[in-house]
């Protein structure tokens, strides 16, 4: 058997390999937004920014709509309130259900107070 380096193959770097990677995150994010608008009716925008590049997803059909995405101020004046996730929040909603499903299985007795 030939060594692929002697049959013109190349290994792809660990970089070459991420950015492949994150491509094919974007995509399926992507694939994602356009279930939610068929299968919901929801509106998606997604504003990606990774190595100087911008990358900008909307579920709907063209980005011209001035109403489209909303500003902070309009959103500020949803009721009821919106939900605002950030990085931070999402690995304290991970963290919770981690120790929920814990305390679920644990099976250790209760100490008990006097």
């Amino acid at each position: 058997m030939a060594d692929s380096s002697k049959r013109g193959i190349k290994k792809k770097t660990a970089e070459q390999l991420k950015d492949e990677n994150f491509r094919r995150q974007i995509l399926t994010f992507e694939e994602k937004g356009d279930k939610l608008r068929e299968d919901f009716g929801a509106d998606v925008f997604v504003l990606v920014r990774r190595k100087g590049k911008v990358r900008v997803y909307t579920s709907r059909n063209s980005l011209d709509d001035p109403q489209w995405p909303l500003r902070l101020e309009e959103i500020a004046r949803y009721y009821p309130l919106p939900v605002i996730k950030t990085s931070s929040t999402s690995h304290e909603r991970k963290a919770k259900i981690r120790l929920s499903k814990f305390q679920e299985e644990d099976v250790r007795p209760k100490e008990e107070t006097s």
